[in-house]
């Protein structure tokens, strides 16, 4: 997953898309200028004359975002990129709406002056076809502008309760997979739960996490499985049985590292595979051409609403929401789609996975699930052929020790776990 946020290397694609566009458009103007006549020939003037334009603007660009980048004494520092993210983006807004003047001029001169003279009528629409191009090049790219470099909430995650960790027990594992965005700290009730009946436990950090959230745009589904599964491979050499355990996205992690590295059981909480409606996963990738590459779903949120507080503390468990600088971030704070998309890729192939794994499978659920919801459990659980499907009080976060169905997800696991360690000794 590449670096989306290296606002240099989003200037010189975009001049480089632009230059693309220019020598099309000009070459297209040449043929016309010397074979067509009349409404044609005044269409190819025009596609000659923007193409050299536009080359123009792109060389331009390319020659000033390079000028800037060596001239800087730090092309990194997180100020300057945030600088010219805001500048770049105003730009292209700023072109976006001359884009719309260029339409308009280019309807009124084929109406009026190419009524009788189909040449000016080819100007015109000439005109009219450069300025819709332009339009959606800088609309798309004014919201695909990246936001600058991504900074971790103000002393968040500084607790050691969010790296991994490794609790020693007996010869059986479990290994436990947190969702998104969290981090092991989240799945710390659990490991506790497990290793007073004698497993040992292993809570990993999943990469662009926690303390590594500045890392996320470099960091995608391909990472998050290979940690999993490379995880679950070691624990694997060294005990048995071993237990897996994956909540939310975890739990989607969890599959696919099921189907590909068997452990002698899964647990799946929450588990996430898609989100949304039929009608907006039907629409969205007609729409999303035309959305924001970056969201800000804080920038006019009420910080004091408590419920907020609550869910942005399960999100940034460290982030004192009294102190100014951790507001600012949070209203500054864009999240890429891009981030969204790597997590859509992992529930798709999470439930692709589902009918491929053969360990035996407890899933639990909460009811009141807004994000992950019940009907969506209920379908993956039965494409697997060896699962027990529950489901407890609570929403999402079920994890949670002090939500209303933690007593039943105790429980649940502690029987699981041992119905597992009885046919390890059985196979033994």
């Amino acid at each position: 997953m590449k670096n989306t946020a290296d606002i240099w290397r989003f200037q010189a694609s975009l001049s480089l898309r632009l230059v693309i566009w220019a020598a099309a458009s000009s070459v297209a103007g040449l043929v016309l200028l010397f074979l067509a006549a009349g409404f044609w020939r005044g269409f190819g003037i025009q596609a000659l004359a923007w193409g050299a334009a536009d080359a123009l603007i792109a060389g331009f660009g390319l020659w000033l975002g390079g000028r800037r980048r060596r001239r800087t004494a730090d092309p990194n520092d997180p100020k300057l990129l945030e600088a010219e993210s805001r500048k770049l983006r105003r730009t292209l807004w700023i072109n976006t709406g001359l884009d719309l003047l260029y339409i308009a001029g280019g309807i009124i001169l084929a109406s009026t002056l190419g009524r009788r003279n189909p040449a000016w009528r080819g100007h015109g629409w000439g005109i009219v076809v450069q300025g819709v191009f332009l339009f959606l090049f800088d609309l798309i790219h004014a919201q695909s502008v990246p936001p600058g470099a991504l900074s971790a909430p103000p002393r968040a995650f500084s607790d050691p309760a969010h790296q991994p960790f490794l609790l020693a027990g007996g010869k059986a594992a479990a290994l436990l997979v947190h969702g998104f965005p969290g981090t092991p700290a989240e799945m710390r009730p659990l490991a506790e739960i497990l290793h007073e009946q004698g497993w040992t436990v292993q809570g990993i950090l999943l990469p662009g996490f926690g303390s590594q959230f500045s890392d996320i745009l470099d960091r995608g589904h391909v990472d998050w499985l290979e940690t999993v599964q490379q995880a679950l491979a070691t624990l694997k050499q060294q005990y048995a049985p071993v237990l897996l355990v994956g909540y939310s996205l975890g739990g989607a992690l969890s599959l696919q590292a099921a189907a590909r590295c068997r452990p002698d059981g899964l647990v799946l909480l929450s588990p996430f595979w898609r989100l949304g409606t039929a009608l907006q996963r039907l629409i969205g990738p007609l729409l999303r051409p035309f959305l924001p590459r970056y969201f800000r779903p804080l920038h006019k949120a009420d910080l004091d609403d408590p419920k907020l507080q609550r869910s942005l503390h399960d999100f940034f468990p460290d982030i004192d929401l009294q102190e100014p600088e951790a507001r600012a971030w949070l209203r500054e704070l864009q999240v890429p789609v891009s981030v969204i998309d790597e997590i859509m890729k992992s529930g798709k192939q999470g439930y692709r996975s589902a009918r491929s794994v053969e360990s035996p499978t407890l899933v639990v659920q909460g009811t009141e699930d807004e994000l992950v919801r019940a009907e969506n459990t209920r379908m993956l659980a039965e494409r697997m052929t060896a699962s027990r499907y529950l489901e407890i009080p609570g929403r999402h976060n079920i994890v949670d020790r002090e939500g209303p169905g933690w007593r039943s997800l105790e429980q649940a696991l502690i029987e699981f776990g041992r119905s597992i360690r009885q046919d390890e000794r059985i196979r033994a």
